[in-house]
């Protein structure tokens, strides 16, 4: 809406468009704020201290010098780093690598919006709210600050962190090799699965933006990484719990709905708000959104064979979809809705919600894990309905909205 400003001309205020988005995007970050402190809050409340599950046992061990068992050993980044620490016990240098990491990412996603914001076209002062905004969702969102003070002994959040710091370098204008060497070997080291992800995007540049040294750089690092990761000793395997919840998941209809609402849970209007940027740029997107879009799929898509800890995986993808739902809020998609889809998705986390197990955040969507149907039940629905409003705010607002003047 070019020409169109406030009535008092104001020369600061831009068009009606900007200032709305601006204003809508303030209300958000502020909503994320709050969630960040609240959730900060219950991350203090429930924390926990041990080795839990394979997983962690296997990381405390090899952070310790010790062998751990497949399939974790191909993840042996994290414990190498928190074995050269010194300061405090082990789990507290597990805390200490996985916050550093939490802040490096919540700056990466918002240098990252930033970015692709301006490359859309976004106004300035739009773009640095919805960069300060992504940030801030990056501590709020399920496992985010309650991952990384709650449950530290996991590898999840430095390996967000090294992928993003990837993206960041493979997308930049001057692209170091050498550096996309190491982050994409650094990555896959964090955590196996990104591999794929590396894969497929190394693929894209290399045949559909002739980026011949670029991917062919991360492609090698992300090779690399995966010999390391393969070349690490052990002592035993444990696969039998992530295959019998696999199929468990995959075979039972409560299996069904646990992936439906892990995937809702995680951030509903997050993921509307990424494929409607998507969607809306299809002709003219350029390579940062098609980047992000690319890893984000291939890593959500590994979580549903994550036996039950689908909602901690799939935040590895959201991570990437918040770029390109805040850069999308900021200058592709009409203020409202995604100000409305972004609020449903902080209700839905409940930041105020001092979790048992942050781990599996959402197991009260789980009824074969003691829960009563009747609750299952009734917090299903209170989902369902939260989804529902911002469904039909959306399809209001939008069936609304006045005609717009042209030039």
């Amino acid at each position: 809406m070019p020409g169109l400003a406030w009535p008092d001309g104001a020369s600061s205020g831009g068009t009606v468009a900007e200032v709305t988005r601006r204003s809508g995007l303030l209300i958000a970050g502020g909503l994320a704020a709050a969630s960040a402190v609240a959730a900060c809050v219950a991350a203090f409340r429930s924390s926990r201290t041990g080795c839990y599950y394979p997983d962690g046992q296997s990381y405390c061990a090899m952070g310790a010098g010790h062998d751990g068992s497949l399939p974790y050993t191909r993840r042996p980044l994290v414990p190498t780093l928190v074995h050269e620490l010194s300061a405090g016990s082990e789990i507290d240098r597990f805390r200490i690598v996985g916050l550093v990491a939490l802040v490096a990412t919540a700056v990466l996603v918002a240098f990252t919006t930033a970015r692709l914001a301006r490359a859309l076209g976004a106004a300035d002062p739009t773009i640095t709210v919805a960069a300060v905004t992504a940030g801030v969702v990056v501590i709020a969102m399920p496992h985010g600050i309650r991952l990384a003070w709650s449950y530290p002994v996991f590898t999840d959040v430095p390996s967000w962190a090294f992928a993003l710091a990837w993206a960041a370098g493979v997308t930049a204008q001057r692209r170091i090799p050498a550096l996309l060497l190491v982050l994409a070997g650094a990555t896959v080291c964090a955590r196996e699965e990104w591999l794929l992800s590396i894969t497929v995007a190394s693929a894209w540049l290399l045949f559909r933006r002739r980026e011949r040294v670029a991917a062919l750089a991360s492609f090698a690092g992300a090779v690399v990484g995966a010999g390391i990761d393969v070349l690490q000793p052990h002592v035993g395997y444990n696969y039998t719990e992530t295959i019998h919840e696999d199929v468990r998941t995959l075979t039972h209809s409560d299996g069904l709905q646990h992936l439906l609402w892990s995937t809702v849970f995680v951030g509903a209007g997050l993921l509307v708000l990424a494929v409607w940027t998507a969607v809306r740029r299809r002709g003219d997107a350029p390579d940062q959104l098609w980047v992000l879009g690319i890893v984000a799929v291939p890593e959500m898509a590994l979580s549903y064979i994550g036996g039950s800890d689908t909602p901690r995986l799939l935040a590895g993808g959201v991570v990437f979809l918040i770029p390109i739902a805040l850069a999308g809020a900021a200058a592709v998609i009409e203020p409202l809705p995604a100000v409305v889809l972004l609020v449903a998705s902080f209700a839905l986390w409940r930041p105020w919600r001092a979790p048992h197990d942050p781990v599996r955040f959402n197991d009260f969507y789980v009824p074969w894990q003691g829960l009563p149907r009747h609750v299952f039940d009734v917090r299903r629905l209170q989902d369902l309905v939260i989804v529902a409003v911002a469904a039909a705010a959306v399809i209001v607002l939008r069936a609304t909205r006045p005609d717009r003047p042209k030039g």
